[in-house]
């Protein structure tokens, strides 16, 4: 690990137009001790041509990491930090950027105490695929500025909210980083997992302590491949997210939205249901009443379009999980004996 250098690790998929946008970011910092590191997940586009060329005028050390498309953001992410040889890491995406500014402020004040294990902004600048840059956008986070912000807070907000700060444009010490194992490997939405294992990691180690700046500390891209805009997967996600880090009483208010919001964008009750029967960390849930509450009242107010009824009928130690889809004349019913789940399909006559 070499002293006061900044590894950038970013990834791409498909991000040709966007990259020159970021590489330029990247080049402008006022921080000039870093290296660079991309790694390329099978664009279809030409993203490695275009990475290529920008590793030929980078004013930094810059590595390239080709390889098949994966899709596993983690992993990705895994694989760059694996490479760096700075003491701090910047976690981005190469559709998006950073103000010339955001390392140098942020390393200025780690460099005084090892033991801030990371700095981060709370609001991002949202810019679009021409590069215009909108409104920033106001975290709850933000309206704790002149609070003394704890760990505990930061825990609250993951919890509560699904979101701390954005981890692009932050600067961590790698040294953490290594001590909470990176990236979850299988995992689609990289960040909240990562701060999450991070705040736990401060928790369990109260040395350590963080800085948040309360300005733009980074230039996020909307574009129409955005994972945040599909919302099956956003409900995935999270669902993961909440059965691995947490014990859950209650469901969250912004679990039980992003289910209102997949359900809203589902093509019928059949996708819904199935949905959850195919994803192991999903399947318990059809089992909790505000999830069954959330999907009967969604499909019963919507039933000439669905063309399906949904019942849930808990019984002490079972529960039978029934819907009929009369588009293609089936049913099913979920039925949960003692925790055995068993789902029967059939036709109906």
């Amino acid at each position: 690990m070499e002293k006061d250098l900044c590894s950038i690790c970013c990834i791409s998929y498909n991000h040709e137009k966007f990259i020159p946008f970021a590489m330029e970011s990247f080049f402008n910092q006022t921080y000039k001790n870093i290296e660079i590191i991309a790694l390329d997940d099978g664009s279809k586009d030409e993203s490695l041509k275009v990475l290529e060329s920008y590793k030929n005028k980078s004013p930094y050390p810059m590595t390239i990491i080709a390889q098949e498309n994966t899709g596993k953001i983690g992993a990705n992410f895994n694989k760059a930090i694996k490479q760096a040889k700075g003491e701090y890491i910047v976690i981005i995406s190469l559709d998006d950027g950073l103000p010339e500014n955001a390392i140098e402020e942020k390393i200025n004040i780690m460099q005084k105490d090892s033991n801030i294990a990371f700095a981060a902004s709370t609001t991002p600048a949202f810019i679009n695929a021409q590069n215009e840059e909108k409104e920033p956008t106001v975290l709850i986070i933000d309206k704790q500025k002149g609070c003394n912000l704890d760990i505990d807070y930061l825990l609250d907000l993951e919890y509560t909210y699904s979101g701390a700060f954005y981890i692009q444009g932050a600067v961590f010490r790698k040294s953490i980083i290594d001590a909470v194992a990176g990236f979850d490997d299988d995992t689609v939405g990289d960040d909240i997992f990562l701060r999450t294992k991070i705040f736990k990691y401060l928790k369990n180690n109260p040395q350590y302590t963080f800085e948040i700046l309360y300005k733009s500390g980074v230039y996020y891209r909307i574009h129409g491949s955005n994972i945040s805009k599909n919302p099956k997967h956003q409900f995935m996600i999270l669902s993961k997210y909440y059965q691995i880090h947490w014990t859950i009483e209650e469901m969250p208010p912004t679990l039980i939205a992003a289910l209102k919001n997949f359900i809203k964008h589902a093509s019928s009750i059949s996708e819904v249901i199935e949905f959850f029967i195919d994803n192991p960390y999903l399947k318990p849930m059809l089992y909790n009443s505000e999830v069954s509450k959330a999907i009967s009242i969604s499909f019963d107010e919507n039933s000439n379009k669905y063309g399906a009824v949904y019942k849930h009928i808990p019984i002490i130690t079972t529960a039978v999980t029934k819907y009929r889809n009369f588009a293609n004349k089936s049913k099913c019913y979920l039925i949960n004996i003692f925790g055995i789940k068993i789902p029967i399909k059939q036709k109906m006559k």
